[in-house]
């Protein structure tokens, strides 16, 4: 057995092997090199689809609500955005989830594409090589180009060439973009959603009526909010409160009894000002301010991840189940790998709905949506992802995985760590020599690390066990 030298504790795994707790982790082990990584498909070929030849370079980072990451990425007020559940966590950890960790996971699928990421703020350049090392998992022939950035003033592209994002932000809208930004937008927005023809439970919108110049006058404020919260006040629950622009769970409320919608609208107050002060003479067209009740699906929510051709085809890349923390929040999903034939079977009549709706209103690219059974078998949508989704990764490592015997798998994000990348390749080295384990973001803070990561094993049991072991490492949001 490896010599192992600890600080704090022990725990006991299979066959009398020991594992760390903490801190200052110091492992012996044998030169077991990672295993490569080859993707199913790649975002460059499925762009690629139909004969398409669009150039493009993606530009990856997610905007955040309500805090300005960097001096020079303003918060983006035409295209509004609403988190009033985020978790409140330091400054420093929101920079490297939304400009570090988000870009790798979904740059990680790029293939031979020109990938631009942000530089943190006066951190040096670590972060470039976490980026690096992330994508040097991957075997040559799918490893994007990387660009780093200070401003979005320095992104050049070549003429004749349009850049694809995660979510559409004012700072980038001076470049050319593969889909209008006002139809991304409107393509992402739970209010789109559910005027879009797509099944979905049954929906009521509820829209500000006040005018821009009207939004900061409290004496139109305070009436609008409470006609815009009455609905909610005479609903009986069981039922779902969603903001228009919000994601990961940041605005959404299920409301299972009247406790619920009381906590609910005691939140909601607070927000609306906010919520009603987003609409501007330049977005009012959009409808930022808006929220929607919805029927309530007693049902499993599923994760479909499609790419919509530029020909409007719909591309099953796979289907997976969510993890939803304590808090509500997304943090991750599963896949079974054995699933997925039937699956796509299962799921073709709505994605060829979702492919249908998209290619009308001119949206092409990644499209990710949750989807529930009304138990009459059903399908319908609550939520669009016009991106690459959070469990997607998943579904472009089916190979990787089941070659190797491997049918379950797992991704989690945000995952605080205690240890520094190089501490933790040296725990995991045999699982990263096999293939089970793969880092798909990685970015060093502080005395922390905020990581994504994909676990793979034989069957829900073992996986069940690898998560286990994981979860010795891992820092909760407040840690």
């Amino acid at each position: 057995m490896d010599a192992v030298h600890f600080s704090l504790a022990q725990v006991a795994l299979q066959e009398g092997e020991w594992l760390l707790i903490q801190h200052h982790i110091h492992t012996e082990q044998p030169d077991m090199p990672p295993a490569s990584v080859t993707l199913d498909n790649t975002l460059k070929s499925l762009y690629a689809s139909d004969g398409n030849s669009d150039e493009i370079v993606l530009v990856y980072a997610l905007p955040s609500a309500d805090t300005q990451l960097i001096t020079s990425i303003p918060l983006t007020t035409h295209y509004a955005y609403q988190a009033p559940l985020a978790w409140a966590g330091d400054l420093g950890r929101l920079v490297r989830m939304n400009l570090q960790v988000v870009p790798q996971i979904f740059g990680f699928l790029a293939g031979k594409m020109d990938v631009v990421m942000f530089d943190l703020e006066n951190e040096g350049f670590d972060h470039r090589e976490d980026a690096e090392h992330t994508f040097s998992q991957l075997i040559p022939a799918q490893q994007p180009r990387v660009h780093f950035v200070e401003r979005p003033e320095d992104i050049a592209i070549p003429p004749g060439t349009s850049i694809a994002v995660v979510q559409p932000m004012d700072c980038l809208t001076h470049l050319p973009h593969v889909v209008d930004p006002e139809v991304h937008y409107e393509v992402q927005s739970k209010r789109g959603l559910a005027v879009s023809g797509i099944p979905t439970p049954s929906s009521e919108v509820i829209d500000t009526i006040l005018r821009p110049d009207q939004v900061n006058i409290s004496s139109f404020v305070e009436p609008e909010v409470a006609r815009m919260t009455k609905p909610i006040v005479t609903r009986s629950p069981p039922f779902v409160i969603k903001m228009a622009q919000s994601c990961s769970g940041q605005g959404v409320w299920v409301v299972r009894s009247e406790e619920d919608k009381k906590n609910a609208l005691d939140t909601i107050a607070q927000a609306l000002p906010k919520l009603i002060q987003q609409t501007v003479e330049s977005n009012q067209h959009l409808k930022p301010s808006s929220f929607i009740l919805q029927e309530m699906v007693p049902s499993e929510t599923r994760g479909l991840s499609l790419f919509i051709t530029k020909a409007g085809r719909p591309i099953f890349l796979g289907c997976c189940r969510q993890y939803i923390d304590d808090t509500g929040h997304w943090a991750g999903g599963f896949v079974s790998y054995d699933e997925q034939e039937d699956l796509e079977h299962e799921y073709a009549s709505i994605a060829k709905d979702i492919a249908r709706y998209c290619h009308k209103v001119g949206y092409y690219g990644p499209f990710g949506v949750d989807v529930m059974d009304d138990g009459k078998n059903q399908k319908l949508v609550i939520d669009p992802n016009a991106r690459v989704q959070g469990t997607t990764p998943l579904c472009f490592l089916k190979e990787h995985f089941t070659s190797r015997n491997m049918k379950e798998s797992v991704i989690f994000f945000p995952l605080f760590l205690t240890c520094t990348l190089d501490e933790f390749e040296k725990i995991f080295a045999s699982e990263f020599s096999d293939g089970s384990l793969i880092v798909i973001g990685w970015s060093h803070y502080n005395h922390i690390s905020v990581t994504s990561v994909i676990l793979g094993a034989e069957n829900q049991e073992k996986l069940g066990a690898f998560i286990d072991r994981l979860n010795v490492y891992k820092v909760d949001e407040e840690g």
